[in-house]
């Protein structure tokens, strides 16, 4: 009897320590733990006002907000941080959260100047490169090449790269865009395609090679969401899509949600279940973490 009590209790701590568990910060800032081990993408939680990029004024990353979020989270379990591009609002708090968690990080060549100016030391980074793949514990993440949607009557603000490092104190301009990277993750316990912006560029055929259970799809400044259906979703096979980068990230984290003005993310939610009724739509808070076995 006791034999089987025993048995019991691990069946279970062992099933739960395979699920996957995925919280979100916002835009598309994820934390994707198994239990022993988390990959962290975009660390961006400080979040300046519309103010701070009008105004042109130095901003920095807050620690406390840093620190606040990190404690929701297991973070000495984050070993890799990806960067899927170098705009301030997917990389403004890189260094303080590798300070924090003293992860691995891997990105692009911009990346790495953000943490030099924070005179942090290169032995940290990795470069990712497009076509490589990385070992993070029992994730395997694979680099795949991206890019950024217009902003605004198809201009894109502040686009090449970071070609020396820059002070932790500086106009958010100086973040420029670098490189833009997609994520196929893969694991035991199921797979998830790390897609965090509204630009479709991979090739279908491609991407029908990348099967996953869950989608994490940014959706803002998409073109279509049709498009996204039709040539991300469908092809990877996702049961599981998670919406990023559709709150108002001018906005504190502590003020809790607050849609971004013209991403609509009803028209996206509406869209997916008019032609893909079977797919399950999850939106996140912040801070929260869901569990997915």
């Amino acid at each position: 009897m006791l034999y089987r009590i025993l048995f019991t209790i691990l069946f279970i701590y062992s099933t739960a320590q395979g699920a996957l568990k995925i919280t979100w910060f916002g835009t598309t800032t994820f934390n994707i733990s198994d239990g022993k081990t988390a990959i962290f993408f975009d660390p961006f939680v400080t979040r300046p006002s519309l103010w701070s990029i009008i105004s042109f004024s130095d901003e920095k990353s807050n620690i406390f907000h840093v620190k606040r979020w990190l404690n929701k989270i297991d973070k000495k379990n984050i070993k890799g941080i990806f960067v899927s591009h170098t705009h301030y609002d997917h990389a403004l708090d890189l260094n303080n959260f590798q300070r924090e968690t003293g992860a691995m990080v891997f990105g692009s060549y911009s990346a790495k100047n953000i943490l030099l100016g924070g005179a942090i030391d290169s032995k940290h980074f990795t470069y990712s490169k497009v076509g490589e793949s990385f070992k993070v514990g029992d994730f395997k993440v694979s680099v795949l090449s991206g890019e950024h949607p217009s902003h605004f009557l198809g201009m894109t603000f502040w686009t090449g790269d970071i070609e020396a490092p820059i002070k932790e104190n500086s106009p958010l301009y100086k973040y420029k865009q670098g490189e833009v990277f997609n994520y196929f993750i893969e694991h035991p316990s199921g797979n998830i395609f790390f897609h965090p912006s509204g630009q479709v560029t991979l090739k279908e055929e491609k991407l029908s090679k990348m099967k996953s259970k869950i989608l994490i799809q940014g959706i803002a400044n998409r073109e279509s969401s049709e498009a996204l259906i039709d040539s991300v979703l469908v092809p990877v096979g996702a049961s599981v899509v998670i919406p990023a980068h559709h709150d108002d990230f001018f906005k504190s984290l502590e003020d809790g949600f607050h849609e971004m003005t013209l991403v609509d993310p009803q028209e996206f939610k509406e869209t997916l279940k008019k032609s893909k009724s079977s797919i399950n739509y999850v939106e996140m808070k912040y801070g929260e973490t869901l569990t997915f076995q």
